[in-house]
């Protein structure tokens, strides 16, 4: 009976979630000009990564890209031109680089990297928080002058992403290497999608505080069962034995 009771309570109690934590992985850059896409194919570069920084690897989209994210930016990237990690990297993306727009030729924000595509936004002369990102060739727009475009964010009532053409900024911070050391594997394993994994959540204390007042509870029904039991049993023999004695 002891048994079964046991047997009772376990099948009663949850089972606890299990911890699993999600494998991360990222593709780290030591190339110039390594792109990344944004689309699987190779006419769709958005910008070059700078050397020594990573991307985050988030699928295996063929076999020759990785889908990726750069930041909160998502696209793709060739399997060929990173070195894969699972270590956890403290600062994986170029962060805090800024520069100044001082030529009017620099002012306006487009969807690629020449004039003659789509305006995302205009750029007062004089701003100093433009956001580098990375660098592309494109349409030379001052003669005899550079064809080097930044891919890059300005913040103003909200984010915008987009092109402004190299030639006229200036004051742009230092781009300093990445120093990371981590440990490379040749491929990153999605063999075990994250929808799979079980993750205990964050009020897990309270599911906890739940777990235990149903075991006490279920506790002192059980021993109240067998108290009960123990007390109708002695009832019981002492009935037999007054009955015996007279």
């Amino acid at each position: 009976m002891k048994v079964f009771l046991l047997l009772t309570i376990f099948s009663i109690v949850p089972i606890c979630p299990t911890n699993y934590t999600p494998t991360i992985w990222y593709g780290r850059v030591f190339d110039s000009n390594v792109y990344f896409y944004s689309l699987p194919q190779d006419n769709s570069e958005q910008f070059i990564i700078e050397p020594s920084y990573f991307v985050q690897l988030t699928a295996d989209f063929n076999s020759t890209f990785y889908k990726a994210k750069y930041m909160n930016i998502e696209g793709f990237v060739k399997k060929k031109d990173v070195q894969v990690t699972s270590n956890k990297i403290a600062k994986p993306f170029l962060e805090n680089v800024y520069f100044r727009v001082y030529l009017s030729q620099s002012q306006t924000m487009y969807s690629s990297p020449n004039t003659h595509s789509n305006i995302i936004k205009e750029i007062p002369l004089y701003t100093k928080n433009v956001c580098y990102l990375g660098s592309i060739i494109g349409e030379t727009v001052i003669k005899e002058r550079s064809n080097e475009w930044y891919y890059c964010k300005y913040t103003l009532d909200k984010t915008y992403y987009g092109y402004v053409y190299s030639e006229g900024i200036d004051q742009m911070s230092k781009i300093n290497k990445n120093t990371e050391e981590c440990e490379y594997v040749e491929y990153a394993d999605f063999s075990i999608p994250n929808n799979q994994l079980t993750v205990i959540p964050q009020d897990s204390n309270s599911y906890n505080l739940v777990v235990i007042f149903v075991i006490l509870a279920v506790g002192v029904f059980v021993i109240m069962i067998i108290k009960g039991k123990s007390i109708l049993e002695n009832k019981k023999n002492k009935e037999v034995t007054n009955f015996l004695e007279n």
